[in-house]
């Protein structure tokens, strides 16, 4: 483990339960911290399988909450060999995304 990253290997699209279809409340936490704070707060998905079938259930009940999140979630639909199974990157895909996130934030 390097800086709490634990690579994943090997390519699935294996899932091991869904997302849920809706987000019942914002978090009220995390919009007091986005209003108060000096810094950018930056929310967005990581890629997620294309299998899972409620997938834009669930982004449509997070933008309904946080509508000004990143969604990354379909990023890499067409690159099934970057996902150890339905919800996690493997060591490859979390290598690739760090460099999509890198240049969608600009940094």
């Amino acid at each position: 483990m390097a800086n709490g990253f634990v690579p994943r290997y090997g390519n699935s699209q294996r899932t091991f339960g869904e997302l849920p279809d809706f987000i019942s409340q914002p978090n009220e936490e995390l919009i007091e911290m986005k209003k108060n704070t000096e810094n950018k707060l930056v929310l967005f998905t990581a890629p997620y399988c294309s299998k899972d079938t409620n997938r834009k259930d669930f982004m449509k009940s997070l933008n309904k909450h946080y509508p000004e999140s990143l969604n990354l979630m379909d990023a890499f639909d067409e690159k099934t060999h970057f996902f150890a199974d339905c919800g996690h990157l493997n060591a490859e895909g979390a290598a690739a995304f760090t460099k999509l996130l890198i240049k969608k934030l600009n940094l």
